[in-house]
């Protein structure tokens, strides 16, 4: 199993296919799961910042060789919500299904492994 995570799925993409090579499970966090919430499970995610790769297919190779190799790609389930980004702000845990308007997911909730 491998854990990968950070700010954007597009400074890993490579990364993340030569792991596809040698995992027989993959766990993608942090807001390096966004575009895959908002492109495969049609997400609403708030106003959660989202770094879409430039080639709309990046996100499909990569689920595709996943599932031609047998690997399984875990993606968040719930998260910490803010309406800004401050270690006062009153947060909320959120479903990663229907994050409210005006808010955004700034790291993973309980029920996320």
């Amino acid at each position: 199993m491998v854990i990968l995570g950070g700010s954007k799925v597009t400074d890993k993409i490579e990364l993340i296919l030569n792991m596809l090579n040698i995992s027989d499970e993959l766990i993608i966090g942090g807001g390096m799961s966004n575009p895959f919430l908002r492109q495969f499970d049609g997400h609403k995610l708030g106003i959660t910042k989202i770094d879409m790769p430039q080639d709309p297919n990046t996100l499909q190779q990569i689920m595709d060789k996943a599932k031609a190799r047998g690997v399984k790609i875990h993606l968040p389930v719930d998260g910490v919500c803010a309406q800004t980004y401050s270690p006062t702000a009153p947060t909320i845990i959120c479903d990663n299904k229907d994050v409210p308007d005006g808010w955004e997911i700034f790291d993973k909730g309980p029920k996320t492994v």
